[in-house]
């Protein structure tokens, strides 16, 4: 599939803006996209959720806040990276990769593919 090769080449590069809709559908905010792109994961302090919404019959990806949000505080929320991770709307597993787990792995595969 197509998002999958995307996404194993966006993981050696430690940057992704791929984000599944269904099991079937996927978004690559790679080269479109607005600035929701930029922001982060925090498993354990989002301050924000994504929430994918039916709008006249197009799906959308809407971010959402949990608190109040400073100017200038980095949009965070949390990715869902879980292998278990299973509803209606996501059939296929996540994948978990060494770089989501380790800030150092991400230097070390920028530093490889410079």
């Amino acid at each position: 599939e197509e998002a999958e090769r995307r996404g194993v080449l966006y993981d050696k590069m430690n940057r992704s803006y791929l984000f599944n809709l269904t099991s079937d559908t996927v978004i690559d905010a790679s080269r479109k996209g607005n600035k929701m792109k930029f922001s982060n994961h925090s498993g354990d302090k989002p301050n924000c959720y994504a929430k994918i919404l039916t709008v006249n019959g197009d799906s959308r990806v809407g971010l959402f806040a949990r608190e109040d949000i400073e100017p200038q505080t980095e949009i965070l929320f949390d990715y869902a990276y879980d292998l278990s991770m299973s509803n209606d709307l996501i059939e296929k597993s996540a994948k978990n990769f060494d770089w989501m787990k380790s800030p150092k792995m991400g230097k070390k595969i920028i530093k490889k593919h410079a």
